[in-house]
């Protein structure tokens, strides 16, 4: 919810006490509401959804003045001041149409992404993927934090999966009204997570019936070939992206059932991706159908208190999961699942300087992924290649997943003008959340064969794992955003979070308690509301992962053996893990991981409706959660590495290497915990130009320089004990410590980003809008499978990352539009064309984890993810 406040004085700068203030606007449900101005002349409008805003100021004697087109975007506290001239015998309200850019009272440095951009721009069509379009945010790395470690939030209720923080649900775009971007400057009120969290604000209905009709699609030919860089040779196996069948159609209508009192706001949206991924060769495709439906009610029951719901659910199933260059299609997985959201917020304002907020909501969502017909999780078993890299038989995995997540939350905001300052507005509340996960693992034919270049080498024989975890969040926070004069605002806040875990038959064996203290000052520098200084500091915690606490259920955990391979079921042990009560446990003096974060900049409103900011941000994560291995022991021995061939006493074979052999075959022992070797650091330097929606364009400019870099790198949910934090990790595992220590695989020095709409009158309307990026490539190093060690073969890190870069990304996306009146009011039609990566660019994708083939081999070098070519993509809409 947002806010509109401000002062009321007469044109001698005296305060007006008793003036009358109404603020009007299509989506307040109820009407317009109306204030009086207190003894020293301030108003306030607590609890706007975002939106247009209208504000009229008015006393007796005094002529009223009326402030227009306010645009009020959501979290924001606007200061709107209105001075009342002496009335005069042609009274006539003054109308003003500037409205601030800058939250002068705010040390946050949120980002928004309004309808207006929303609706125009050739954008991602998933709530994560709008994430990319902040400054900072790249591939769904947050300013330096884990791959989707991101918070996504929909009116409040958590989308993203207890287990690793991936995204869990799914909402059509079209369905949204704005999505409000927070990391930096984040007050105590947003935790649980370290990259950014994301605050969606759905459509609601109003008292006019409205809807949208929309069909868009790419055909087969509408893609062009951007392999051309590759070697010949290459070109013939790693193909350019193909679509076979490529659409998406959504419909919505809302409006009243009662007007003033209760409105509906509803859609569904159904979709087919099929298509073969760059490098993919040979049959099949990835054919993805998804089918999502949402119904959202808002509801006035009295002038003071506003209660709205919605619910949404839909199914999704993907035949040829997993297609790639290391993965043939007979070998692919089939994946399916429902997923269900629902949300109920009541908002009570009992007066100008009280509001009152409860809530309750939830998700639930079940996948499952298993190896497709006629293979299955019973047979054959997995087979891959080292050598060749590729997977030759059965399937990646069999795995099932169902998740729940219930929160109820309730805050209470008051503003208040005695004590110390000018005055203060503080919220505190208090959440308890609970998730419940399911998981099932394993691999198919319950064995899974290591081969190298064609020849057998060595198997892991597990026959898979069934766990259950419960984990229970309290939360209570308080944040002050306090006034000291009219010029300088400090807010200071405080997040308590009190996090539990448990399993079957062991009960409670996950608990941690937080303190994430937040610091802000904002100081007005001119007093015009024009220009603010920003300074803050948060600490900022991750949710709590139940993968690592399903661990501790042991119930379903069967026995693994690693062996040499020296026939066919013929076999010698390496070493075993019992997989007993005994051979995992969660640290009692666990703590809970976090970033400490320091941002400080300025931004000026140069003019009506444009501003620039600037802006250092210091990230540092220096705990992390992760597993380490006490019962393995280990000692020294050297390997020749076999150079980037992978073939070992060839010309190319490198320097001997500093390796260790695993001598005990007996269980490894992992404990879940700080390792102390583990950190992580993120700078940054930005400048944001902005340009609000006026005169038919809009604008965002941004450059971010950064750097990234330590003992644990950002790759797919690393902080949630995954990759370099898990086993074999780089603090389980000595060898997956060697040349730990660089930059992030996600760190791109250099970002550049620029996206606009711009609306022609001509000849009925025309639409047209852009989204440039340039990103600095991906970092990496090589590595090598060495063979003969003990314990079997491991991929060893001979470069550190950030050794090689890949090349930039440097790409533009385009969308025209042409509009035509429709016979009848509001109502207009739509022809749209999208031509995305106009320059047809061909590099590999380094938005993806992995874009190229980092270990010795056949394949190393070669592009594992290609940018997608230069697509057309054409549409149709009708509005009304």
């Amino acid at each position: 919810m947002s806010t509109v406040a401000g002062v009321v004085l007469d044109t001698s700068k005296a305060a007006i006490s008793g003036a009358t203030v109404t603020i009007e606007g299509s989506q307040l449900i109820g009407g317009a509401q109306t204030t009086t101005s207190a003894a020293d002349g301030t108003y306030r409008f607590p609890s706007l959804p975002p939106g247009v805003y209208h504000v009229t100021a008015a006393h007796a004697g005094l002529r009223p003045v009326r402030r227009s087109d306010i645009q009020v975007p959501a979290g924001a506290t606007l200061t709107i001041d209105f001075e009342l001239p002496v009335a005069s015998v042609t009274d006539a309200i003054t109308v003003s149409g500037r409205s601030p850019m800058v939250d002068v009272r705010s040390a946050a440095v949120p980002t928004r992404l309004d309808q207006d951009l929303l609706h125009n721009l050739p954008t991602p069509r998933t709530l994560h993927g709008l994430l990319n379009l902040v400054p900072g945010i790249t591939a769904n790395v947050s300013f330096g934090g884990s791959q989707e470690s991101n918070e996504v939030l929909v009116e409040g209720t958590r989308t993203t999966d207890p287990a690793f923080q991936a995204p869990a649900t799914r909402f059509n775009v079209n369905w949204v009204q704005e999505i409000n971007i927070v990391a930096l400057g984040a007050g105590a009120e947003h935790g649980g997570f370290t990259g950014a969290s994301g605050s969606t604000i759905l459509r609601s209905g109003s008292n006019r019936f409205s809807g949208l009709a929309e069909y868009w699609a790419t055909r087969p030919g509408w893609l062009s070939n951007n392999t051309g860089a590759l070697s010949e040779q290459l070109q013939e196996t790693f193909n350019s992206r193909e679509l076979l069948d490529w659409w998406d159609t959504s419909a919505q209508l809302g409006g009243p059932i009662v007007k003033d009192r209760l409105w509906f706001f509803g859609g569904v949206q159904r979709s087919r991706h099929n298509d073969r991924p760059a490098g993919f060769s040979g049959a099949g495709s990835r054919d993805e159908r998804d089918l999502q439906v949402m119904a959202h009610l808002t509801a006035a029951v009295t002038p003071a208190l506003r209660v709205d719901g919605f619910v949404e659910g839909g199914r999704r199933s993907v035949d040829g999961e997993y297609i790639g260059a290391d993965t043939p299609f007979e070998v692919s997985n089939a994946v399916s699942g429902p997923q269900a959201t629902w949300n109920v917020h009541a908002t009570w304002t009992p007066g100008a300087t009280t509001l009152v907020e409860i809530r309750n909501g939830g998700y639930t969502a079940s996948s499952t992924s298993e190896p497709r017909k006629p293979n299955s999780r019973f047979s054959p078993a997995a087979r891959y290649d080292s050598g060749l890299q590729v997977l030759t038989q059965g399937g990646w995995e069999y795995f099932v997943q169902d998740s729940a997540v219930n929160s109820t939350a309730g805050t209470i905001t008051r503003y208040v003008t005695s004590g110390p300052g000018r005055s203060h507005e503080i919220k505190a509340g208090v959440e308890y959340e609970t998730t419940r996960a399911i998981s099932e693992f394993r691999y198919p034919g319950d064995r899974f064969y290591f081969d190298y270049f064609g020849e057998p080498d060595t198997v892991d024989i597990w026959g898979g794992v069934i766990s259950h975890a419960t984990t229970g969040r309290t939360v209570v926070f308080a944040n002050d955003t306090w006034a000291l004069n009219d010029r300088l605002t400090v807010t200071p806040g405080l997040r308590a979070e009190r996090n539990r875990g448990s399993v079957p038959q062991k009960g409670q064996v996950f608990a941690t308690n937080t303190l994430a203290p937040r610091l802000g000052v904002a100081w007005d520098v001119t007093g015009n509301h024009r220009t603010v200084a920003r300074l803050h500091y948060g600490r900022y915690y991750d949710t709590i992962f139940s993968s690592r606490i399903m661990s501790a259920d042991r119930t379903g955990l069967t026995p693994e053996v690693f062996a040499l391979v020296v026939g066919p079921n013929d076999f010698v042990e390496l070493f075993h893990n019992n997989n007993d009560v005994d051979a995992f446990a969660i640290d009692d003096h666990l703590r809970h991981s976090f970033v400490g974060q320091w941002v400080a900049g300025v931004e000026r409103e140069l003019a009506a409706n444009l501003s620039v900011q600037a802006q250092y941000i210091r990230r540092r994560f220096d705990t992390f959660m992760g597993l380490i291995d006490t019962g393995s022991v280990y000692q020294p021995v050297t390997k020749r590495d076999p150079g980037p061939d992978g073939l070992a006493g060839t010309p190319d074979d490198g320097r001997m290497l500093d390796l260790f052999n695993r001598t005990n075959a007996g269980s490894p022992f992992l404990l879940y915990t700080n390792p102390p070797q583990a950190f992580n650091r993120y700078d940054a330097v930005q400048i944001v130009g902005r340009k609000r929606y006026a005169r038919g364009w809009q604008m965002q400019a941004s450059y971010t320089w950064s750097r990234n870099r330590g003992t644990v790198g950002n790759r797919w949910h690393v902080n949630a004990a995954r990759n370099d934090l898990g086993s074999p990790g780089r603090f389980s595992d000595p060898n997956s410590y060697i040349n730990a220590f660089g930059r992030a695989a996600f760190d791109p020095t250099h970002e550049i980003k620029l996206l606009g709409t711009w609306r022609a009158p001509w000849w009925g309307g025309f639409n047209t809008s852009a989204f440039y990026r340039y990103t600095t490539g991906q970092a990496w190093g090589r590595r090598a499978t060495i063979r003969g060690l003990r314990q079997g073969q491991e991929s060893i890190r001979i470069e550190p990352v950030g050794t090689r870069r890949l090349d930039a990304i440097n790409k533009v996306d385009v969308r025209v539009e042409k509009t035509f009146a429709v016979r009848g009011a509001h109502r207009t039609a739509g022809l749209f064309l999208d031509i995305l990566n106009v320059g047809n660019q061909g590099v590999p994708n380094s938005d993806t984890v992995n874009a190229v083939n980092e270990v010795s081999g056949a394949r190393f070098g070669e592009p594992n993810a290609w940018l997608d070519p230069r697509t057309f993509r054409a549409g149709i809409r009708f509005g009304w």
